[in-house]
């Protein structure tokens, strides 16, 4: 199942807390990685990672259209990870 899956379901159903947790890891799996030891500072340049912090800025001003659509690109871009 696609870690940003969950995410869309309470955020339609206006379950804010379950949503902004399902956002919150989706983002925690994206970044998960592994670098070499000096290159742990170096911020992520990902799309991915781009479009879930934006559903999480978008949920944070209430915008479920916008972070739904987030989502949606997340998703698209991340297949069955």
């Amino acid at each position: 199942m696609p870690c940003w899956a969950p995410p869309a379901r309470p955020c339609r159903a206006g379950q804010t807390g379950e949503a902004q947790e399902a956002l919150e890891q989706a983002e925690t799996r994206a970044l998960d990685r592994s670098v070499p030891q000096n290159a742990c500072n170096n911020m992520i340049m990902d799309p991915l990672v781009t479009d879930i912090s934006q559903a999480r800025q978008a949920f944070g001003m209430k915008d479920i259209p916008g972070t739904l659509r987030a989502i949606g690109a997340a998703q698209a871009l991340a297949g069955n990870i």
